[in-house]
């Protein structure tokens, strides 16, 4: 068990170097789907915080908060997840909200799909996916991620 994420953070960057052949790949979907400014979103469904699974609309809620007072940047909202299910329905929150108020942000995400499964870790997708959303949510601005998720506290950095 890691005690406290920057225990973690330190360690990790020496452990899970981005391979040669996914770098690239990284800095081009960055460029051209981040914008000036970057929200990320790790949303978890597959393991519940506390017997708790936060819906959708809550990180949704989230993100709208993050957006008072960015009006005049060029942002773009980047969403991970654990599911496609999960992934969507968040999407469609966010694309919900924004057809209402700010059609300029945009709302992007890579395909992965959620639906394998990694037979020795028994976590969704695998492990390059999780190497390129992990990255990506690093590049981001700022971060709204599940309280205890390992995944979204290595992606804080």
């Amino acid at each position: 068990m890691i005690p406290d994420y920057k225990v973690f953070a330190t360690i990790s960057s020496k452990l899970l170097r981005l391979r040669d052949n996914l770098d690239e790949p990284i800095k081009n979907f960055a460029s051209g789907n981040f914008g000036d400014y970057n929200i990320g979103v790790h949303m978890r469904t597959k393991k519940s915080t506390k017997k708790m699974v936060i819906p959708a609309e809550h990180y949704c809620q989230t993100v709208r908060m993050i957006l008072l007072g960015k009006k005049a940047k060029s942002v773009s909202i980047f969403v991970a997840a654990d599911t496609n299910q999960g992934r969507d329905n968040l999407v469609d929150c966010l694309r919900h909200f924004l057809s209402r108020n700010d059609n300029s942000v945009k709302v992007v995400y890579v395909e992965n799909n959620m639906n394998i499964k990694n037979p020795l870790t028994h976590n969704p997708g695998n492990e390059e996916n999780a190497l390129v959303d992990m990255k990506l949510l690093s590049l981001c601005d700022d971060l709204v991620i599940t309280y205890g998720s390992s995944f979204g506290f290595v992606a804080a950095g």
